[in-house]
C-alpha cells in the first residue's frame, strides 16, 4: 500500500510515552519552504523532531521514581525501629545507639526528595534527547525536501532513551493508541515503584540502615538500574549483576557491622541486640533494658563482636537475594505490559496504514 506523506501537525506517539493523548510533530529545520497546498503546512523530512509537548517519559519515571521509593523504604524502617528503641523510658544509652541511625535516615529521606525533583524534571525535558537521536528511519528514498528525505507515515525513530517514535495521520486512532500505551506504562511504573520500595525496607532491615549501607544501597541502584527496556530480558547482565548485588548485601551487611562496632563498644552491642534481635521480634521495654545490661558480656568476649559481624554480612547476603528476587519478578510483571504496548502500537499501525494526506507516495 502507497505511503502518505507527513505535514507538521501530524500526530506522533512513543512507546515511553504517559501522556493520554496523543503528541503532534514539527519541523526543526530552519526555514521550511514547500507547503501542502490545502492544509497550510509544511511538509517535513527524515531530520524534522521538532515535537508539540514531552511524551512524560515513562523512563525517567521508573528510575528515579524508584529510586525515591527504594530511599523511602530505607527510611521507613529506619523510623519505626527509632520509636520503637526511644519510646517509654527508653535509657540515656539506647538513645546514644538510636542516634547513630538518624544520619542514615536523613540521607534516605534527602535522596528521595532529590529524586522526585529530579525525576519530574527529567520526565519533561528527556524528550529533547529526539533532537539529538538518529535520523527517522525509512522515509522516501528518492524525493526530497529541501535536500532531505522526504518523511512518511511508515517511518519510524529509536529515541536515545529506548522508546520507539510512530507517526499516525488519524487522530481517533492516535489518541486510541495514547490510551492504551499511558496506561500500560503507567501500571510498569506503579509496578517499579512497589518492587523498590520493598527492596528498601529489605535493604532496611538486612543491612542497608547504616549510613554505610544507605550509600551502598543507593549506588547500587544507580549503577544497575539503567531503566532499559524489559522486553528483551539479558539473562547474562541480570546474572551479573545480580551476583555483584550478593556481594554487595554482604558488604552493606559487614560495613555496617564494622560502623557499629567502631563505636563505643556498649554502643555497639546495644545497637545489635536493640536494633535487630528485639525490635524485629517485638521489642518489650524488658528485653531492651536486658539487651543494655548485656554490653558487659560482650567486653568480656572480644570474640562475639567478629562473631556478630560475621552474622551481619550473613543478613545482608540474605537481603541481597531476597532483592534480586524482587526486582525478577517485578521485571517480568513490566515485561508483560511492555510486550503488549509493542503488540497494540503494531495492531495501531496496521489499521493507520490506509490514512493519508490527500497527498501519497505511489513508489518508494
Amino acid at each position: 500500500m502507497a505511503d502518505s506523506y507527513i505535514i507538521q501537525g501530524t500526530n506522533v506517539i512513543c512507546s515511553n510515552m504517559q501522556i493520554a493523548g496523543p503528541n503532534k510533530i514539527g519541523y526543526s529545520r530552519s526555514k521550511p519552504s514547500i507547503i501542502h497546498k490545502g492544509k497550510n503546512e509544511y511538509y517535513l523530512t527524515i531530520v524534522d523532531k521538532s515535537l508539540e509537548k514531552s511524551f512524560k517519559c515513562k523512563m525517567a519515571a521508573k528510575k528515579w521514581g524508584g529510586l525515591a521509593m527504594l530511599c523511602a523504604g530505607i527510611a521507613i524502617v529506619g523510623i519505626v525501629a527509632l520509636c520503637v528503641v526511644t519510646g517509654g523510658a527508653a535509657a540515656p544509652l539506647l538513645l546514644a545507639a538510636a542516634a547513630a541511625s538518624q544520619v542514615a535516615i536523613g540521607i534516605a529521606i534527602g535522596a528521595a526528595i532529590v529524586s522526585v525533583g529530579v525525576g519530574l524534571y527529567k520526565e519533561h525535558t528527556d524528550c529533547k534527547a529526539l533532537l539529538e537521536s538518529p535520523d527517522w528511519q525509512n522515509g522516501h528514498k528518492t524525493v526530497n525536501f529541501q535536500g532531505k528525505r522526504a518523511l512518511l507515515n511508515s517511518s519510524f525513530m529509536i529515541c536515545q532513551q529506548g522508546g520507539k517514535v510512530q507517526l499516525i495521520v488519524s487522530d481517533v486512532i492516535a489518541l486510541e493508541a495514547g490510551k492504551l500505551i499511558s496506561s500500560n506504562n503507567s501500571k510498569e511504573v506503579l509496578i517499579q515503584f512497589g518492587s523498590q520500595f520493598l527492596n528498601g525496607v529489605v535493604g532496611g532491615l538486612t543491612g542497608g540502615g547504616s549510613v554505610p549501607g544507605v550509600i551502598m544501597s543507593i549506588g547500587f541502584y544507580l549503577k544497575f538500574e539503567s531503566a532499559e527496556s524489559n522486553q528483551a530480558p539479558n539473562i547474562a547482565d541480570d546474572t551479573k549483576n545480580g551476583g555483584i548485588q550478593y556481594g554487595g548485601g554482604i558488604a552493606e551487611g559487614a560495613t555496617k557491622g564494622a560502623y557499629q562496632h567502631g563505636m563505643s563498644k556498649l554502643e555497639a552491642w546495644v545497637w545489635k541486640n536493640v536494633m535487630f534481635s528485639r525490635i524485629l521480634n517485638g521489642a518489650s521495654q524488658e528485653s531492651i533494658d536486658s539487651a543494655a545490661n548485656m554490653w558487659g558480656a560482650a567486653l568480656a568476649a572480644p570474640g562475639a563482636i567478629w562473631k556478630d559481624f560475621a552474622k551481619s554480612a550473613g543478613v545482608g547476603l540474605g537481603g541481597a537475594v531476597i532483592g534480586f528476587a524482587i526486582d525478577q519478578g517485578a521485571n517480568a510483571w513490566e515485561r508483560s505490559y511492555e510486550l503488549d504496548t509493542a503488540a497494540q502500537i503494531n495492531k495501531v499501525d496496521t489499521k493507520d496504514s490506509g490514512n493519508n494526506i490527500g497527498v501519497i507516495a505511489t513508489k518508494n
